[in-house]
C-alpha cells in the first residue's frame, strides 16, 4: 500500500537533490501483510511467527504505549518501568489478509 501511494517523481527528485540516490531504493513488497510477516519471521530464523519477539507502535513519536508479541510478553512483565495494560491478543487480519489497526 505504501509503494502504491508513493509519488516516485517527488521521492526521486528529493533523493537526487540531496545527493543520496540510494535512499530512493524501494524495498521488497508483498501482496498482503500476512505474507510480509510470515516472510520476515522466516528470514529472521524463527520457526513460526508465534515465536517472534516484536513490538507494535502507533508511530515513532508515540512510544509511551506499545503492544508486544506473546513471545516477548513474559520478558515485558519484568521490565521495571513498564505497566502491563492488557494481555496479548491474536493479530487480526481482514478479508484481504491485511492487518487490522492495533491502535485506535
Amino acid at each position: 500500500r505504501v509503494i502504491e501511494a508513493m509519488d516516485r517523481h517527488v521521492t526521486f527528485t528529493n533523493c537526487i537533490t540531496a545527493g543520496h540516490v540510494t535512499a530512493a531504493m524501494i524495498p521488497i513488497d508483498f501482496p498482503t501483510d500476512r505474507k510480509a510477516l510470515q516472510t520476515g519471521c522466516g528470514l529472521a530464523g524463527y520457526v513460526a511467527p508465534e515465536q517472534a519477539t516484536a513490538l507494535w507502535i502507533r508511530d515513532t513519536l508515540s512510544l509511551g504505549e506499545v503492544e508486544c508479541s506473546q513471545a516477548f510478553f513474559e520478558a515485558a512483565r519484568h521490565l521495571p518501568n513498564a505497566e502491563i495494560m492488557s494481555e496479548p491478543s491474536e493479530l487480526q487480519f481482514d478479508q484481504h489478509d491485511d492487518l487490522l489497526p492495533r491502535f485506535t
